[in-house]
């Protein structure tokens, strides 16, 4: 809006250095702010070049500027030519995110191309049984024929965008909506090793769409006379309103979501946990109202069995196997053909990265194994864990983990503080670690110890967040610390 305010008026009268000056000023400012809000913000420059190259085209003093109109060009093409120089010089800038990824850059693009007409269509066909909260089951782009929709998404790209290039001075709005809709989608549909796929995503790309649809209808006179144009706003709108009512009364049941996300995703792994994790807490509010065994075990089953289903859905389910590993061991002991769900884990991550969303879930099977809730040998969980930490030396959790295990095993305090010792080197700051390093010292007598992890646990802690648990952790009873 402020960049129309001014740039209306330098297009009739042209512009003083003060005004360029305030404008730019207050642009940057906005931008700044803009991209501590959200990091898409930071498109909003971008976006003015596409603002000034489709609809202002170098217009200045009531005539037409070539040198203007080329430097819009030039600031449309520049982020793209800066991008393809740190993919050159400095590629690990955006590829060692995808080492945490089950895809790489080239997938990755190559899907977003299919991903695009997906946001595109949800725009024009609000079809709400193809929206959901997971979107797992949409496959990947292993090639350009792998599916064949992904050649056929890049030519129809490639066609858009020339028919748009040409037909810009005649409908200029088709060409605005086009680059709004791909510079919106730059930042978490291009290069970094992001998710694949969010609606949300589509929020600020949707506008140049919107706009181009409202130029549409009110551009053509000819339909306005001869057809009220209240009835089919009025449809429209009504339609939309129904849908939208739908959609939040789905949204307002954690249960209903969750069901609603596997009957129109049934083949979504991560849709599959999350119902089977809402069943899993009804079934635990069940069990502490004291309901009946044959309702909670129906729960439970259902648990079981959705959880069968993502892991069949995803080659890596750590997460499902997890969960299995801990239900088998606690409510089906007596299945005819158990399955060693730890082997499951130990298999997977023999090739697998260590990704954050599989530390809850080797938690748990750790916490079960390690409690004796779960029947594992205490050599496969020391096993398991000394394979993860080597490929993962820095992983904090994963020290932590070790050190669990350590305790549920007994192991003697030596051996308890060598994962602690190493986790502070890494994170000196980290208050778990710290912690318990506290702790070890405590029960060993070690005064001085504790003192010294204290100190060291104070000295990366400036804020001093946590000074009362420090202090909470040398109190005497009945005496202050």
């Amino acid at each position: 809006w402020l960049f129309l305010h001014y740039r209306l008026q330098w297009a009739e009268r042209g512009a003083s250095v003060g005004e360029i000056l305030a404008a730019g000023l207050w642009l940057s400012l906005i931008t700044a702010v803009a991209t501590l809000s959200k990091e898409n913000g930071a498109l909003l420059p971008w976006l003015l070049a596409v603002v000034e190259v489709t609809l202002f085209r170098g217009q200045w003093r009531g005539a037409r500027s070539r040198v203007l109109a080329r430097v819009g060009w030039l600031l449309l093409g520049l982020p793209l030519l800066l991008m393809a120089m740190i993919l050159i010089i400095r590629p690990e800038i955006f590829t060692s995110g995808y080492q945490l990824r089950d895809f790489d850059l080239v997938e990755r693009l190559m899907t977003q191309a299919r991903l695009l007409w997906h946001y595109l269509g949800w725009l024009l066909l609000p079809d709400i049984t193809a929206m959901g909260f997971q979107h797992d089951d949409i496959p990947l782009s292993g090639g350009l024929l792998q599916p064949w929709t992904t050649l056929l998404a890049l030519l129809a790209w490639v066609g858009l965008t020339a028919a748009a290039l040409l037909l810009r001075r005649q409908y200029p709005m088709l060409l605005f909506a086009l680059l709004v809709f791909a510079v919106g989608h730059v930042m978490e549909s291009s290069v970094l090793a992001l998710e694949m796929v969010f609606e949300h995503r589509n929020y600020l790309p949707s506008v140049g769409i919107c706009l181009l649809i409202g130029w549409c209808l009110g551009s053509n006179r000819q339909w306005l006379g001869r057809l009220d144009a209240r009835v089919p706003m009025g449809l429209a709108i009504g339609g939309l309103l129904t849908l939208l009512i739908i959609r939040c009364h789905t949204w307002s049941d954690d249960m209903l979501l969750a069901r609603t996300n596997v009957v129109n995703h049934p083949d979504s792994a991560r849709a599959q946990y999350m119902y089977s994790h809402a069943l899993l807490k009804e079934f635990n509010e069940l069990r502490a109202d004291s309901h009946s065994a044959e309702q909670s075990r129906a729960l439970m089953v259902a648990v079981r069995r959705h959880l069968l289903r993502m892991e069949e859905k995803t080659n890596e389910g750590v997460a499902a196997a997890a969960m299995l590993l801990y239900i088998d061991s606690n409510y089906f002991p007596g299945l005819p053909s158990p399955v060693d769900w730890f082997s499951v884990l130990e298999n997977v991550f023999q090739h697998r990265v260590l990704q954050a969303s599989d530390m809850a879930a080797l938690t748990l099977a750790l916490e079960c194994a390690g409690t004796g809730a779960c029947d594992v040998q205490s050599q496969r969980i020391d096993g398991l864990l000394d394979r993860l930490i080597r490929r993962n030396p820095n992983e904090v959790r994963l020290l932590l983990a070790k050190y669990q295990h350590l305790v549920n095993t007994e192991a003697p305090l030596t051996q308890r503080l060598v994962p602690l010792d190493r986790a502070a080197t890494i994170a000196p700051g980290h208050a778990s670690v710290q912690h318990y390093r506290i702790v070890e010292r405590g029960r060993a007598g070690d005064v001085a110890g504790m003192y010294q992890v204290a100190g060291t646990w104070l000295a990366h802690d400036p804020d001093r967040r946590y000074l009362p648990l420090i202090k909470s952790m040398f109190e005497i009873p009945g005496q202050s610390p």
